[in-house]
């Protein structure tokens, strides 16, 4: 796997070791043929050392594909999110209000960020 496709992959860690959460990761694969979407489903709960508090513990589900593959799960996507949860979308790509999958995330979202540092036309 080339690293283009799993940009940005680790940044939810850091949310996950402070909040229980379920984390939905599409990682779009870039240059491969269309064979679907494959799912790898985890559950992690970090050892807090400085303290004897309750383990705080994340879901994480990670799909792949082609982003045509995405596009035909994108109901499936937004149907893993917890309806009583905050729900936060950190998109990576240029936003296209074309894209079903990208329609149904902020339709489904409390707050999109943006991370322009992919936009193809950052002006």
């Amino acid at each position: 796997m080339s690293n283009i496709n799993v940009r940005g992959f680790s940044f939810a860690d850091a949310i996950a070791a402070q909040n229980p959460c379920r984390i939905v990761t599409v990682c779009p694969t870039i240059g491969e043929e269309d064979t679907g979407v494959t799912a790898q489903v985890s559950a992690y709960c970090p050892i807090q050392k400085q303290s004897n508090s309750n383990l705080v513990c994340s879901e994480y589900i990670t799909l792949r594909g082609t982003k045509s593959a995405m596009e035909r799960v994108s109901e499936t996507v937004t149907s893993l999110m917890i309806s009583d949860l905050l729900k936060f979308v950190w998109w990576k790509a240029t936003p296209n209000t074309k894209q079903e999958l990208f329609r149904r995330l902020y339709a489904a979202s409390n707050c999109i960020i943006m991370d322009s540092c992919y936009f193809s036309d950052p002006a």
